[in-house]
């Protein structure tokens, strides 16, 4: 989910983190290595991961993305705690990456495990309109309501690898397209 700063990513995924998941089962980060260092053990258990603005960019961001990938898509995962073996446990975590980045995350052409959105910037900096949000989604009825509409959704046709293709994923799949080609250009020339 791609937004300018102030558009209200973090309201939502909160509130689905901590009201409808619990804490426990929720984890938000803006540290890649919590997520892909060695020492892992905060994805333990979780079913959804938040990556909220992590530095995808310079180095790392190549070997970074592409253990993402392999997170998405492997059902299971390796934890390493310092000072405890590493255990292989099945994994059941959903991904979301939040970010103000025009390029937060490289997609390749024919990918299927990446749904790019916008967030509308319309309300940004409304206080007021964030203001009623808030009260709503921290209404004790909120959570129940919206986990019971959840619940009732007819999923059997329903296909988890049918990524729709928004204007922002073409984006993201023609400038990863353009940086790969700019990185052969460049290594062809040495």
């Amino acid at each position: 989910m791609r937004s300018p700063p102030r558009c209200g990513k973090n309201i939502l995924t909160d509130f689905i983190g901590e009201r409808i998941l619990g804490r426990e089962n929720f984890l938000s980060t803006t540290r890649l290595e919590d997520v892909m260092g060695r020492f892992n053990a905060a994805v333990r258990a979780k079913k959804l991961i938040i990556l909220n603005e992590c530095d995808m960019s310079g180095k790392e961001w190549h070997g970074a993305n592409n253990r993402l990938k392999s997170l998405i898509t492997e059902p299971y995962i390796s934890i390493e705690e310092k000072g405890i073996d590493v255990k292989v446990i099945d994994d059941f975590a959903g991904y979301m990456i939040l970010s103000n980045h025009a390029m937060p995350i490289c997609i390749e052409m024919g990918d299927e495990r990446f749904i790019a959105l916008n967030v509308s910037d319309k309300y940004k900096g409304n206080r007021e309109y964030f203001s009623s949000l808030v009260k709503v989604l921290e209404n004790l009825d909120t959570a129940s309501s919206f986990m019971s509409y959840l619940l009732s959704q007819d999923l059997t046709s329903f296909n988890p690898r049918s990524i729709p293709d928004t204007q922002m994923k073409w984006e993201l799949i023609e400038a990863t397209l353009t940086r790969i080609g700019a990185v052969r250009r460049v290594k062809t020339k040495h």
